[in-house]
């Protein structure tokens, strides 16, 4: 299982309007969070393996196809995995694709390494596993799952946990923006999340047991 570790929440200030009215950016600022992760990310990259995309897409266990048909006047299109239980995306009840965002979005030469990765965002419908991001490389068209996680502990007992609106529910992550080395995903009573790519951390290869399943799910 690859989880990665966000950055800061950001909350969106700013009353709205009450009549329709010309949008100025004054009236939607944001802030950073109160949270601060740095001391809790580096222990958990010091306890675990921290891997890059590049990795994630090396090591992607699924396999996207064009089984689902040709949507109308798409210019080309994959389909998410098709099969059994777990492995069974494409018709899976439990997750529900959100946000999609590609590396033109986070890079100027619109590459990362030599893949160019398409991401899309989920969130887990029975609320008990936050949300994922899927990593896919369109041209193997194999992909990975990687978990979205927050920090807990702290320095000394470093862990995290799935990555959860205020009340408790799945992050919606009903949108999904890739800029430089992090990852944009809006909360939606709570700002904007911010998740790191530089960590990414794979579980089966790490020591610690934090009880998740190795499929991602």
């Amino acid at each position: 299982v690859m989880l990665a570790v966000p950055l800061a929440l950001a909350t969106a200030t700013g009353a709205a309007a009450q009549i329709p009215a010309p949008q100025e950016a004054s009236d939607h600022s944001l802030h950073a969070g109160t949270y601060d992760y740095a001391g809790t990310n580096a222990a958990l990259d010091r306890e675990l393996t921290n891997v890059g995309v590049e990795s994630v897409l090396r090591d992607a266990n699924r396999e996207a196809d064009t089984s689902c048909g040709t949507p109308k006047h798409a210019v080309n299109h994959l389909c998410f995995q098709r099969g059994e239980g777990d492995a069974n995306d494409q018709d899976t009840a439990n997750w529900y694709p959100q946000g999609v965002t590609t590396v033109s979005d986070a890079v100027d030469d619109e590459r990362w390494g030599s893949a160019k990765p398409v991401l899309t965002s989920w969130y887990n419908k029975t609320g008990e596993k936050g949300a994922r991001v899927s990593f896919l490389d369109p041209t193997t068209r194999k992909y990975r799952h990687v978990l979205l996680a927050i920090p807990s502990g702290d320095p000394g007992a470093p862990n995290f946990r799935a990555a959860t609106a205020q009340d408790g529910t799945s992050l919606h992550a009903g949108g999904l923006a890739w800029y430089g080395h992090n990852l944009y995903v809006p909360d939606t009573a709570g700002g904007i999340r911010v998740f790191s790519t530089d960590h990414i951390l794979d579980l089966a290869a790490s020591e610690m047991d934090m009880g998740l399943k190795q499929n991602g799910r």
